[in-house]
């Protein structure tokens, strides 16, 4: 079954919110670097009320996340194994509905069908657009050395 992405709709921090993870990320920068095991310690009004234990993987996702909200940047989460229907991962990869379903009739981008609908998994949709992205940083670089040689002929 295909995920609703409302569900894991983006998180756009405030002013607030971007201080606030600035000065969390600053405190846990030392255990980002080197991500192990951390317990931390929930307080509420009235002092401690719990401990929390987590991964390093996790403590690593929470890093990046702050980060980005530190920055001003909308964040979502979305499980990797999601299933993705045709027009949200077109969406995801900022192409037209008929654009996607050519690159999965060409077999670009693996799916499946459920019914008469198409399914893609979000973990191949994110390795398609790495794979583009890599493609693109390639091509400008040898554009910026082909530069480089005409400015340095002339």
């Amino acid at each position: 079954m295909a995920i609703h992405l409302d569900r894991f709709a983006p998180f756009t921090p405030s002013d607030e919110d971007k201080a606030l993870a600035a000065e969390s990320i600053r405190r846990l920068s030392r255990h980002v670097r080197k991500p192990r095991k951390l317990t931390l310690q929930v307080k509420g009004q009235k002092g401690p009320e719990a401990e929390v234990v987590l991964s390093a993987g996790a403590v690593q996702l929470l890093g990046t996340i702050l980060t980005e909200i530190a920055r001003g940047n909308s964040v979502a989460a979305v499980p990797v194994q999601a299933e993705l229907t045709s027009q949200q991962a077109a969406d995801l990869l900022n192409v037209s509905r008929p654009y996607l379903i050519k690159l999965l009739d060409q077999g670009k981008i693996p799916h499946h069908k459920s019914g008469s609908h198409r399914r893609v998994a979000l973990k191949d949709v994110l390795d398609y657009k790495r794979k583009v992205d890599q493609r693109r940083e390639a091509v400008l670089a040898e554009l910026a050395d082909l530069g480089q040689e005409l400015e340095s002929d002339e």
